[in-house]
């Protein structure tokens, strides 16, 4: 059961962040794209967005992932050709949660990705309220911004440490796993 009174301390909070901000930086730069963290936006209005749940004896929640068109096709090599924008977006949500898995991996902390779910509209806006349990991360790159949410509830008392090495075996991106 969630017990929402659970929350992170500030060690762990930063560690959180720099996991979250380090994974988004990786991803945009294994597509070739330069991202660059910067203070969040009044309001984003975005025509693209995913969602992808998460679960884990310690965590659990969701990312959530907003940008344009123009950063879409921008980080999709085979947009418009066998990939559609929106499966896409889709995948997009899913490698960068898979990234932010593995960083958890190394602190010890095991979670299960969903199947992602993504959307296309016109001026999507985000109605995530401001919480502690909220991390929320803008990136701007020179093909547009993307924003990303962080929403994620404590099972059980929870901390990051610098230094810490999981003895999992930590998987890289991209790496073949047969099971």
């Amino acid at each position: 059961m969630v017990c929402q009174s659970l929350t992170l301390d500030a060690e762990s909070t930063e560690i959180l962040d720099d996991i979250i901000n380090s994974a988004c930086v990786a991803f945009m730069a294994a597509q070739g794209i330069a991202a660059k963290r910067t203070p969040q936006a009044e309001t984003e209005l975005r025509e693209l967005a995913a969602v992808i749940g998460f679960a884990g004896a310690q965590l659990r929640g969701s990312l959530v992932i907003t940008y344009d068109n123009a950063l879409a096709a921008a980080t999709c090599t085979d947009c418009g050709g066998t990939v559609n924008i929106l499966d896409w977006t889709g995948e997009v949500a899913n490698q960068l949660l898979g990234r932010i898995k593995n960083k958890l991996l190394a602190h010890g902390v095991s979670i299960d990705l969903c199947t992602p779910v993504a959307l296309s509209g016109k001026k999507l806006e985000s109605t995530i309220g401001e919480s502690v349990a909220v991390r929320s991360f803008t990136f701007n790159t020179m093909h547009g911004a993307c924003t990303v949410y962080f929403d994620y509830r404590l099972v059980e008392q929870l901390e990051l440490r610098t230094g810490f090495q999981s003895d999992s075996a930590i998987r890289q991106e991209g790496e073949l796993v047969l099971f």
